[in-house]
């Protein structure tokens, strides 16, 4: 299973990008800058999750508009 997603630094989920399942190899997913309302985001730091069965990376990302 494949998770990902991108929050706030105080934790408020911005919107899921991907939860499901992929066939063993090479993927990718991109985020638009907007919330899952469909509404842009603001300028700020946000955090971001992928997580692959057990294995979690946690990012941080600066969004400019």
């Amino acid at each position: 299973m494949y998770r990902s997603g991108f929050s706030t630094c105080a934790g408020e989920l911005v919107n899921n990008l991907v939860d499901r399942s992929y066939e063993p190899g090479s993927s990718s997913t991109t985020w638009n800058g907007k919330h899952e309302a469909g509404r842009n985001v603001a300028s700020g730091i946000y955090t971001y999750k992928m997580r692959v069965g057990h294995e979690q990376l946690v990012r941080r990302l600066g969004l400019l508009r």
